[in-house]
């Protein structure tokens, strides 16, 4: 079963045949062309950074537990606002 469903854009007023919002996660890129290459470039932009931020949240999380936890400091910070703690 290997169907793709294909999107084709509505002309504005068309109302005889039900559309479809497009899903601008789940859409290819080759259905986001149809709008015009800047918003093809934006939405794969924006997929781009979004996953550049994802794993950059990923590879600082050992960084984050580890500041966070007694190992780092054995409470040696008491006193100092939760906000400054770890600077």
């Amino acid at each position: 079963n290997n169907y793709k469903p294909t999107y084709d854009r509505a002309e504005p007023g068309e109302n005889e045949v039900p559309t479809k919002l497009y899903n601008p996660f789940c859409t290819p890129h080759r259905e986001l062309g149809d709008w015009g290459l800047g918003i093809g470039l934006y939405f794969t932009t924006m997929r781009a950074i979004g996953l550049v931020t994802l794993l950059a949240w990923l590879v600082s999380l050992p960084n984050l537990f580890y500041y966070a936890s007694s190992d780092y400091s054995d409470n040696e910070q008491e006193g100092v606002p939760i906000h400054l703690k770890g600077s």
